[in-house]
C-alpha cells in the first residue's frame, strides 16, 4: 500500500538519515532528489615549494556530452603543461591557478544554465541541518533526535517571541513558502531547519566553502533551476527579504526547501519514492581532491637537472624519501595515520589561504556576508582561536 506521509513528517523522513553514512545518503536519498554529475579537480604539492600546488587533471563523471567536451578541452590545457609544474593559466606554480580553474568552470557551467551555487568545506553528503546528527541528551533513557523535537521547538519559539516568529503548520501546503520565511529567520539565528542555503553568486558560495571549520576535499555545488517551474514542482524556495534577516539579501540567497518533499513523497513499506510530478534538481558537484597517486609518481620521476643539484644528488634523494614518508610511509615507518592526516590538512589549509587571498583581490570578503550586528560580532570572534596549549573555552 502506498501512502503519502501523514503525522510527524520530520520523524519519518529523518529516520532515513539517522545513522546513515554519506555514501548511503547519496545513494538512498539524494539520488531521488537530485540528478547529480561530478567533476574532480586533482591536485598535489610541488616538491620543495611549500604552499604551491600543481593541478594534475580534471575528471568528469556524468552523462552530459556538452559538459564532458568542455572538461576535456580544459584537461588538454592542463596536460600540455607536462612536467613544467606551472599552474593552470599562470606563469608560476601556485594555488591561484586553482582559483582561475574554478572561475573558468563557473563561466562554462553558467553558459549551460547552472545558476545557483553552494559551497562546503568537505565532500559531505548534501542534507539540511535539521537532519544532521544532533540529539538531546538528558535524564531520560531514550535519546531524542533534534528533528523529532523541531516542530515543538518552533511552536515554543513562536509563543515566546510572537513579534519575531509566526508558527505555520507544515500541513498547510498553500502556506509552505510563508512557513519558509519563518524557518529562514530561525536558521538565521542559529536553529537548524529543513532549509538548505544556495546562492545566485558563485563567489559567495566559494566564500562559504572557505570559511568552514573543516576544510578537506572541499566542493562547490552547481544547481540548475528554472525559478518559474521549479517553485511548484521541485524544492526551490525564495523567501522574502525581511528587515530582521539582512543576511539573505547580502548573500543573494535562496533555499532548497525539504518541507516541500511532503508534496511529492509516497511510502511503500520501508521504501519511499517521489511522484512523477516531482522535477529532480540538476546539479554538478565540483570536488577538489588530493592526487596522492600522482604525487607519488611525481616524486619517483623527479630529475636532477642543474649541475649544482647534481653535486647534492644523494642529499636530494634523502629529502625526497622524507617527503614520500609524509604520505606513503613504509611498513613499520615512524609516521602514523594522524601525522599523515595532518600533512594532508596542511596542503588544504594552504589552498584555503591562497583562494581567500584571491577572492579578496576581487573584493569578496567574508565580513560582507554578515550585515547584521550580531552576525558581524560572531564573524569577528571566529578569527581568533585559543592557543593550542590552552584549554578550549566559549564566551
Amino acid at each position: 500500500m502506498i501512502l503519502r506521509i501523514e503525522g510527524d513528517f520530520y520523524s519519518i523522513l529523518g529516520s532515513y538519515y539517522d545513522g546513515a553514512s554519506d555514501e548511503n545518503i547519496e545513494r538512498d536519498i539524494n539520488s531521488k532528489l537530485f540528478q547529480t554529475q561530478n567533476i574532480y579537480i586533482k591536485i598535489h604539492p610541488i616538491f620543495l615549494q611549500k604552499k604551491k600546488l600543481k593541478i594534475t587533471s580534471l575528471e568528469f563523471k556524468g552523462d552530459n556530452l556538452e559538459i564532458e567536451n568542455t572538461i576535456n578541452e580544459i584537461n588538454s590545457d592542463i596536460q600540455r603543461q607536462g612536467d613544467n609544474s606551472k599552474g593552470y593559466k599562470c606563469e608560476e606554480p601556485n594555488t591561484w591557478s586553482v582559483f582561475y580553474l574554478l572561475k573558468e568552470l563557473i563561466t562554462a557551467l553558467s553558459s549551460s544554465n547552472y545558476n545557483f551555487y553552494r559551497g562546503q568545506g568537505s565532500d559531505w553528503a548534501t542534507r539540511p541541518s535539521i537532519f544532521r546528527p544532533l540529539r538531546l541528551i538528558g535524564d531520560i533513557e531514550d535519546e531524542i533526535n533534534f528533528y523529532e523535537d523541531f516542530e515543538k521547538l518552533y511552536q515554543q519559539v513562536s509563543r515566546e517571541y510572537p513579534d519575531n516568529i509566526k508558527y505555520i503548520e507544515l500541513e498547510h501546503d498553500e502556506l509552505i513558502d510563508e512557513r519558509a520565511d519563518e524557518l529562514a529567520t530561525l536558521q538565521h539565528y542559529g536553529l537548524p531547519t529543513s532549509l538548505l542555503d544556495v546562492t545566485e553568486n558563485p563567489f559567495i558560495a566559494l566564500l562559504f566553502m572557505l570559511e568552514s571549520d573543516e576544510f578537506s576535499n572541499p566542493q562547490i555545488e552547481f544547481y540548475k533551476f528554472n525559478p518559474q517551474k521549479d517553485a511548484d514542482d521541485s524544492l526551490l524556495t525564495f523567501t522574502h527579504k525581511k528587515n530582521n534577516n539582512k543576511r539573505i539579501k547580502a548573500q543573494k540567497g535562496a533555499f532548497i526547501n525539504y518541507d516541500k518533499i511532503n508534496r511529492f513523497i509516497k511510502i511503500d513499506g520501508k521504501e519511499w519514492n517521489l511522484s512523477d510530478r516531482y522535477r529532480k534538481i540538476d546539479r554538478i558537484l565540483v570536488k577538489i581532491i588530493l592526487d596522492l597517486e600522482g604525487y607519488e609518481s611525481y616524486l619517483d620521476n623527479l630529475r636532477v637537472d642543474s649541475k649544482e643539484l647534481k653535486e647534492k644528488e644523494e642529499q636530494l634523494k634523502v629529502i625526497i624519501k622524507e617527503e614520500k614518508d609524509k604520505f606513503f610511509p613504509e611498513e613499520g615507518g615512524s609516521v602514523n595515520q594522524e601525522e599523515i592526516k595532518k600533512n594532508k590538512n596542511e596542503i588544504f589549509e594552504n589552498l584555503r589561504q591562497e583562494l581567500m587571498k584571491k577572492l579578496n583581490e576581487f573584493h569578496y570578503f567574508q565580513r560582507d556576508l554578515y550585515p547584521d550586528f550580531n552576525d558581524y560580532l560572531v564573524h569577528l570572534k571566529k578569527k581568533y582561536k585559543p592557543y593550542s596549549s590552552q584549554p578550549s573555552f566559549t564566551l
